[in-house]
């Protein structure tokens, strides 16, 4: 099973590094120094650049384990039993994982104009090169498309905003609970 949270990735396959023995060894090389780094600050380099969803992974992952593993609850309401406060804490972990995907937003899931709009656009999709070769792009779109296209974008930002509304309660509910996230 893959690990996503692993520093030791290599993104080709194995059969590859036989004929790119140097891709082997520069990858063997960040790989090292990224654990090197998280070991000694507790992040590497590949956390940071992509930290809305490493946190969140890291957190949804940490959360499960004090479920599976924790000796301790709160004890008050509403967590006044174990199994009370073992469920709220995968609760935890489900809605920080889904926190981390709701950060790649590409549109298909949620929005009945994708099929549409991509439609459109493949359908409008222009590739001309101009004197010194360089290719330019243009999108001629029909009326009945550039509404498409406008729904689409609009639509758009009304999943974004209820996704920003949706993590700013879950965020919010685990600001005011994190003295109790302890074991």
């Amino acid at each position: 099973m893959k690990n996503d949270l692993s520093v030791w990735t290599y993104p080709y396959r194995k059969t590859y590094y036989l004929t790119h023995p140097w891709a082997w060894i520069k990858e063997t090389y960040w790989n090292f120094r990224n654990w090197w780094h998280r070991g000694r600050y507790g992040f590497a380099y590949v956390d940071a650049w992509n930290w809305c969803d490493w946190w969140t992974k890291v957190g949804a992952e940490a959360i499960k384990y004090l479920a599976d593993n924790g000796h301790g609850y709160p004890g008050v309401q509403p967590w006044d039993t174990p199994d009370v406060w073992k469920d709220y804490l995968y609760d935890v972990a489900e809605d920080l994982e889904w926190c981390s995907k709701s950060c790649d937003f590409d549109g298909e899931e949620n929005n009945e104009y994708y099929k549409a709009f991509k439609h459109a656009m493949d359908k409008a999709w222009h590739e001309t090169k101009d004197e010194n070769g360089f290719i330019k792009i243009t999108f001629d779109l029909s009326p009945e498309d550039e509404e498409i296209k406008d729904n689409y974008f609009k639509k758009t930002k009304e999943l974004t905003k209820e996704n920003e509304l949706k993590r700013e309660k879950i965020l919010g509910e685990i600001g005011r609970n994190l003295p109790r996230f302890w074991d």
